[in-house]
């Protein structure tokens, strides 16, 4: 890996951190929905930049999550409790930005920052490790 792709891959972890922020200021101020969508966002760029370590790139969500299931978890990286966490936000997601009439809670929207959080947290972790261990 360069310098420019390890720069890429930090953006995408700190991108994802911020989404995390935005979503607990979402969820205080009671808009779930949007809420689940950057909790969502969150896992997408972190999965994203972990995927670029793996120097796989996807130019869609779904080819992302294709991509997080075979590169990631069928590998043993990340475990099938983790999967159904990136499913999980991944169909809350599309549900609450594409139905109608789709109203999360206050309940759902923080159970969902909670995974979330930890999803971001356990891949961020092995995001710098990486970095450090090529001593990027």
């Amino acid at each position: 890996m360069n310098d420019h792709t390890a720069e890429i891959v930090r953006y995408r972890l700190n991108k994802g951190q911020e989404a995390i922020l935005e979503a607990e200021v979402l969820l205080e101020t009671r808009h779930w929905n949007t809420s689940i969508n950057r909790s969502y966002y969150a896992c997408f760029y972190v999965v994203s930049s972990l995927l670029l370590l793996k120097d796989v790139k996807s130019k869609t969500h779904t080819g992302t999550r294709i991509m997080f299931h075979q590169h990631l978890i069928q590998a043993g990286i990340l475990t099938d409790v983790d999967a159904d966490v990136y499913d999980m936000l991944f169909d809350s997601r599309q549900e609450g930005d594409y139905i109608d009439f789709v109203e999360f809670d206050t309940a759902q929207a923080y159970s969902m920052l909670q995974a979330a959080t930890a999803l971001v947290g356990k891949m961020g972790n092995l995001i710098t490790n990486e970095l450090q261990r090529q001593d990027l």
